[in-house]
């Protein structure tokens, strides 16, 4: 009988410590600590994601600008000339030592040299916003901009100024429109898209 006894209370202690081992695996706090770790890994995913979606987009800008620029200087205007592809529109070739669009025109080493670290910074600045959004309208637009932002960069590195080709015939109170190129088309829309999406969010703030 004695024998017994010591099995069945060692039979007894082997089915507590399993029940404790289960209570344990499955309390609220260790659900809780799996739920939290699994859902910050899946953050980090997305931001990952979104990065990385971002990095595709200011680099097909970048291709798609410093590709038809090449195209530009040592095909289609070599050697330069005017050609007309619409009434409204021409291919020509200018360089521009300001900024976007003819703005803020700088001649000398030290001006163009600015107007790289200015846009470095400005990129610089643009892309921690970017880290830290989750909108995607967001997300392209300052994409876009900083695509644009270093397509124009890698042309004042290079040659000290921008090359623009692209002329629309427009004129607004006698100034007409000067030539531009694929990374200021990008950055405009992206400047829009940034503004739309500034308007639709404070539109939706507004009805909470």
């Amino acid at each position: 009988m004695g024998e017994v006894d010591a099995k069945r209370r060692v039979r007894g202690i082997d089915d507590f410590n399993e029940i404790s081992n289960d209570s344990v695996c499955g309390s609220p706090l260790t659900r809780s600590s799996s739920d939290l770790s699994h859902r910050g890994r899946g953050d980090g995913d997305l931001a990952m994601k979104r990065l990385s979606i971002a990095f595709l987009i200011a680099l097909l800008v970048i291709g798609l600008d410093q590709a038809s620029k090449a195209w530009i200087l040592y095909d289609l205007m070599n050697p330069p000339t005017n050609l007309e592809v619409f009434p409204f529109l021409d291919i020509v070739l200018t360089w521009n030592t300001g900024v976007g669009f003819g703005l803020l025109k700088a001649g000398t080493f030290w001006g163009k040299m600015g107007l790289v670290a200015m846009a470095l910074i400005i990129s610089t600045a643009l892309g921690v916003w970017l880290v830290r959004s989750t909108d995607k309208l967001l997300l392209i637009s300052l994409s876009m901009i900083i695509g644009g932002a270093i397509g124009n960069i890698i042309d004042r590195l290079r040659f000290g100024a921008v090359v623009d080709f692209i002329y629309v015939h427009v004129y607004i109170w006698g100034y007409h429109f000067p030539a531009f190129n694929v990374a200021d088309s990008a950055v405009t829309v992206g400047v829009c898209l940034l503004l739309l999406e500034n308007f639709v969010r404070k539109k939706s703030e507004s009805k909470i």
